[in-house]
């Protein structure tokens, strides 16, 4: 999606900014914080293990992958129902 231009000056930007963070669910966004900074823990951890680093790609991807391909073969199934 291209980016949209929203007037030839600066305000009509802070504006929608100032509606958009007066308008945070908090709550939600804190959890989310809280989410990210333990995740990037566990990265920093991770960084310091005798792990290659191609092991270490491979355990943050598999679970993903697998994950995908779970999704695929149901969407397959229910596109293709055997009947």
């Amino acid at each position: 999606m291209p980016l949209m231009t929203i007037g030839d000056s600066l305000e009509p930007f802070f504006g929608l900014w100032k509606g958009a963070a007066a308008h945070q669910d908090m709550d939600t966004l804190r959890h989310a914080l809280k989410i990210g900074r333990g995740n990037h823990r566990q990265r920093s951890r991770r960084s310091r293990s005798p792990l290659s680093k191609v092991e270490v790609w491979r355990q943050d991807l598999e679970p993903p992958i697998l994950s995908l391909s779970i999704q695929c073969s149901l969407f397959r199934k229910l596109s293709h129902p055997e009947t």
